[in-house]
């Protein structure tokens, strides 16, 4: 049985785990990995494809290139805004063979919640994570939500969070990538900014715009989520999680 977090009781009528609000996967010696992947008819296929979800983010955690961009510019004009945010992460795909070397529980280690199955497993790996950082106690919103630490065991710390999508797996997953640019954009970020003054013939000819651009694009490795809360009020997913720099490019 994997200590990586812990489910409340099976629901008396339709056998099936509650919510959970905590998902504390610090590593224990093996590396801990949670996965998802929505509902199938088959559990089995559920399981596999939710073991797929970890083999990714164990290729995640071997090395991860983000990029992200927020574009702002804006007018004399009351309505004369424009807004624009891209990014993107890159990792090796090549990674379906990391779920040979998973361990999991197929009762204990497996967990629904509304239309997703979760699998938390260990990943048997010759590299291993010392973090000398005790997370709080499993009740009510996660003191890191709103005072994050610096850092922890010499690592960058990230906090990821997303608003409720339509499947729990989504939000999870969305919320696992902002914790990855959370990082980038604070190890990497470049900021650049314009202002340009134009000036007619006529009394109201005349304009000022402003352009600012934040960007930041870099390799992290080592990227590993610690905890994971679900705020019950709204399902919003919050991440904490780790990562050393692994250079820019």
């Amino acid at each position: 049985m994997i200590n990586a977090c812990s489910s409340p009781p099976s629901s008396p009528k339709s056998g099936i785990p509650g919510p959970v609000s905590f998902w504390n996967s610090a590593p224990t010696g093996d590396l801990v990995f949670i996965g998802g992947a929505g509902l199938r008819s088959n559990r089995d296929e559920s399981i596999d494809l939710a073991l797929r979800d970890i083999a990714r983010k164990i290729s995640i955690f071997h090395e991860v290139e983000g990029e992200f961009v927020s574009h702002n510019k804006t007018g004399s004009s009351f309505f004369d805004y424009t807004s624009d945010t891209r990014s993107s992460i890159t990792f090796n795909e090549d990674y379906l063979g990391f779920t040979e070397n998973l361990e999991y529980d197929p009762v204990a280690d497996v967990m629904r919640i509304d239309n997703t199955i979760f699998v938390r497993a260990r990943f048997r790996s010759p590299e291993s994570l010392h973090i000398d950082y005790q997370l709080p106690p499993a009740e009510g919103r996660p003191v890191w939500v709103d005072n994050p630490p610096a850092e922890i065991s010499g690592y960058c710390v990230g906090i990821g969070y997303a608003g409720r999508r339509a499947r729990v797996q989504d939000t999870v997953n969305a919320s696992f990538e902002a914790a990855v640019f959370s990082i980038i954009r604070a190890v990497f970020s470049q900021v650049s900014a314009d202002a340009m003054n134009y000036r007619g013939d006529g009394t109201f000819e005349y304009r000022s715009v402003s352009d600012a651009a934040v960007s930041a694009r870099g390799r992290l490795n080592g990227f590993y989520v610690l905890d994971t809360w679900i705020d019950p009020s709204n399902m919003g997913v919050w991440t904490l999680a780790i990562a050393r720099s692994g250079g820019g490019s």
